[in-house]
């Protein structure tokens, strides 16, 4: 027993030590490596550490973060105590603070944390995650008030299905403003989405402004406008709204009224993904098909959305690329840049729908699609049913799921544990392929922006082990 937890002490050590040699130049106030290119830091760094971009960029930021804290960087440079995610709780709690924060501040701020880390005897624990957030959070109230939030109250998990609309004080930029909040069903505001989108579009205006134009009645709404929704070629069943997800039991009904009142166009995406134009704008059908089989900009770690990125042909259309679904995929424009530099090139795997990208320095990373149609195009695993036993096992899987995750949640608010219900519901989110819509919140720690969760599955998949399905569009 002795032995074996030598080798886990040794082995702690060492991840230690790795992370520090990763990224332990960060911290050095001499080296001007916060100069060089950070996406392709960040890149390479996944590449080599096979880890996701939050925890690169985790590491990233809070190693830099010691560049402020000189007493903590010495501690760190001669311990290397501080993994990456406390580094990184450190940063993201004392980015709350100003640009212009005279010198002594940063002095308390780091006298403070070294204080914290300067273990005294053998076996000491060091801080948690927690502990170190709460006690910056009480420093930083004693030197900028104005960051000092009192603790939101305690989300309701349960929330009326009735639309709602409320108007609540809110503030940018330093100024005082107010806003408008409107919750309602997934397919009521994928319908308004639509309609904003299209008047805006309509009238070369912003979508805050088509919005009050319309509220107060300077502006009729334009017509007609298009709401796309997926579903299977089949018997009724789930239905996906770019932008909104999949819809439940009682959205299925708000959308065959709809589908009643405005005779859908029924496209098979497979006849989408067979076209082939012989200019080099894709058709309006096209360009969907492909931001919808990608969902986001198909470089690695990268995250905006498909309809907000370029159409890049992946053979150029002057060296002979066709203008078709297959050979255009989603760039943002700094990482089409990227590509049209030649500082890096992208294979698709057809089998999976995975993107292989190529760089420069002989390095490679696989960046996995974000979009709902990888399931159904491609061989490997097309998990699209249709049958009745699967519809009854997905809705009785989603109902075990809720129930689970609300009992963590009971169980929160009596003992106070909030790390054991995050990471009792992440590992069922995980497990059943799902996303809790009534995660608590931390009372004490509400105020810290939260980092999202770039490892979760982005689409909850209603069905398991099915045969492939033809995928129609239905546009109302």
């Amino acid at each position: 027993m002795e032995e074996r937890n030598d080798y886990r002490a040794i082995g702690a050590n060492i991840m230690i030590e790795g992370e520090y040699l990763i990224f332990g130049r960060y911290a050095d106030p001499s080296d001007d490596i916060l100069e060089g290119d950070l996406d392709e830091a960040i890149t390479e760094t996944m590449a080599l550490t096979r880890r996701g971009k939050t925890f690169v960029e985790g590491g990233i930021f809070g190693y830099a973060r010691l560049r402020d804290l000189p007493r903590v960087r010495a501690l760190q440079s001669e311990h290397k105590l501080l993994d990456v995610p406390r580094l990184s709780a450190i940063n993201r709690t004392l980015m709350v603070l100003p640009p212009s924060l005279p010198a002594e501040s940063w002095e308390l701020i780091d006298d403070t944390l070294t204080a914290m880390f300067t273990l005294t005897r053998p076996g000491q624990e060091l801080p948690s995650i927690h502990r170190i957030t709460s006690r910056l959070r009480q420093l930083i109230a004693s030197i900028d008030s104005s960051v000092n939030f009192s603790p939101r109250k305690r989300k309701r998990r349960e929330t009326s299905t009735a639309p709602s609309a409320y108007f609540f004080p809110a503030e940018e930029n330093g100024v005082a403003r107010d806003g408008l909040a409107l919750v309602a069903d997934k397919v009521t505001m994928a319908n308004i989405d639509a309609s904003l989108k299209s008047t805006a579009r309509e009238n070369k205006i912003s979508l805050a402004d088509a919005i009050i134009q319309l509220l107060t009645g300077s502006l009729t709404p334009s017509a007609p406008m298009v709401l796309n929704v997926f579903t299977p070629n089949g018997p009724a069943g789930p239905a996906y709204l770019p932008g909104f997800g999949w819809t439940g039991a009682e959205e299925r009904d708000h959308l065959e009224r709809l589908f009643e009142q405005n005779p859908p166009d029924i496209v098979n995406l497979d006849d989408i993904r067979a076209s082939r134009v012989d200019g080099y704008c894709p058709t309006p059908k096209m360009a969907m098909y492909v931001r919808t089989r990608d969902g986001t900009c198909v470089y690695p770690g990268c995250h905006r959305v498909a309809d907000n990125c370029q159409l890049d042909h992946r053979i150029p259309y002057d060296e002979g690329g066709p203008t078709t679904p297959d050979n255009l995929f989603c760039l943002c424009q700094h990482h089409h840049n990227i590509k049209t530099d030649k500082r890096a090139f992208y294979v698709p795997d057809p089998a999976t729908g995975d993107v292989i990208w190529l760089f420069a320095n002989g390095t490679w990373l696989t960046a996995s699609s974000n979009g709902i149609l990888r399931d159904q195009i491609t061989p490997e695993s097309p998990r699209w049913a249709t049958t009745v036993e699967n519809n009854h096992r997905s809705i009785a899987a989603t109902a075990r799921f809720n129930a689970m995750c609300h009992a963590l949640c009971d169980a929160y608010e009596h003992d106070g544990d909030y790390e054991k219900c995050i990471a009792g519901i992440r590992k069922l989110e995980q497990e059943f392929e799902l996303t809790f819509e009534c995660t608590p919140a931390p009372e004490d720690l509400s105020w810290i922006p939260p980092e999202p969760d770039l490892e979760e599955p982005p689409f909850p998949d209603p069905y398991d082990d099915a045969e492939p399905a033809q995928f129609c569009l239905r546009i109302a």
